[in-house]
């Protein structure tokens, strides 16, 4: 279905500059706001049916989209207004909200992200969480959304095929704890196993937030520690990079 909308009033091209910029607006139209011909051929290879295609009047769209798909022309100008972002890919498309059910946590590996706020770094841990065959990425409530525009392009269409859940810690501590699934906390305590020395086969590990690491209550509830060993003078390891390393070492038992 095409059409053509050319005013900022139009309630769908409203609609879809909310969903750019506010997670409220994403959770009451269940949509999320997507960017650019790669991230529609992801979705469209994994499943994932678009709801609305928005490109300018002087563009092709030139790959084929579900018959149910509104495919709407703008404006050029229309389409540096709706993206959020900083540099516009040209094409903007929504899709439903993922499923962020918890998985179940008897079969595979998994990575627990605690309160991590930068979307690029969210975006970037599900990017090499897939590339790594890590069954789940599980986010606690406060991390970053992953339905924020950043949050998506960061994981290069990745958000499509991997399984991404997300609830509060207590919730996401009881389901592992029922599982009697293996968990480990990541960080620098001397007494703290080197994940090179880890059997790491069929597990959870948690990474902590950017700047202050893993909160009490997950220190409190999963008593084994991993430590990344470094040969040079260096306090840390960003969030992605210490999750990327965590994934490498997982993923050779895989």
């Amino acid at each position: 279905m095409m059409e053509t909308l050319t005013s900022r009033d139009n309630p769908t091209l409203k609609l879809l500059y909310q969903l750019g910029r506010e997670r409220k607006a994403r959770a009451a139209s269940q949509l999320m706001l997507c960017e650019g011909l790669t991230l529609l051929s992801e979705a469209l290879e994994s499943g994932v049916a678009p709801s609305h295609v928005v490109l300018s009047q002087e563009s092709t769209l030139g790959i084929d989209v579900p018959p149910q798909t509104r495919v709407i022309y703008v404006p050029e100008q229309l389409i540096g207004w709706l993206s959020p972002l900083e540099t516009s890919q040209g094409l903007l498309f929504t899709t439903p909200l993922p499923s962020l059910t918890l998985p179940d946590f008897t079969k595979g590996q998994f990575l627990v992200l605690d309160r991590l706020q930068d979307p690029g770094n969210v975006g970037s841990i599900i990017r090499t969480a897939c590339a790594m065959g890590i069954t789940g990425v599980v986010l606690t409530a406060d991390c970053a959304d992953i339905t924020n525009p950043k949050t998506i392009r960061a994981t290069m269409g990745t958000i499509f095929r991997q399984q991404v859940s997300q609830g509060q810690a207590a919730d996401i501590w009881n389901a592992l704890a029922t599982s009697q699934i293996p968990c480990y906390t990541t960080g620098m305590k001397q007494e703290a196993q080197q994940i090179t020395r880890a059997a790491l086969q069929h597990c959870a590990v948690l990474i902590g937030n950017e700047g202050q690491g893993l909160s009490e209550y997950w220190l409190t509830k999963v008593p084994h520690m991993l430590t990344i060993p470094m040969k040079g003078q260096c306090e840390s390891l960003g969030a992605a990079v210490a999750a990327a390393l965590v994934m490498w070492e997982m993923s050779k038992l895989c």
